[in-house]
């Protein structure tokens, strides 16, 4: 793994490791700091080299499918929270878990390509 991309690991892990703190104030917390902390924990295990690319590749799909879910059936119900706007898309909670699903998604696509690519070329 190159210097860079560890560094862009470390920085995930930090950002997913941040956020997951910070759903404490959150209606339902505790399945978003299950989702960020996992997250930094997948990173985690990417910089020492001991993660299978199957893990976040299910991971990825798993946040796209909770990702279409939220915003197809849009039956969550939205909770005005002090900190975010009070109008416009972004005051809707499932617009905010879509958006973190999707952040979450996006890096572990790109730890499962990685080291999928790793495998096929015969880094690993």
């Amino acid at each position: 793994m190159s210097r860079g991309w560890k560094g862009a690991n470390v920085l995930a892990a930090a950002f997913f490791a941040l956020f997951s703190a910070v759903q404490l104030n959150d209606p339902d917390p505790w399945l978003w700091v299950a989702v960020y902390g996992g997250a930094s924990a997948i990173c985690v295990a990417s910089i020492l080299g001991r993660l299978p690319w199957a893990i976040p590749l299910l991971v990825c799909v798993l946040c796209g499918a909770g990702a279409t879910w939220l915003g197809v059936l849009g039956i969550e119900e939205s909770h005005l929270m002090p900190g975010f706007p009070q109008s416009g898309w972004l005051r809707e909670e499932r617009v905010r878990e879509g958006l973190g699903l999707c952040l979450v998604g996006g890096w572990m696509g790109l730890l499962a390509w990685t080291g999928a690519r790793r495998v096929r070329l015969g880094s690993d």
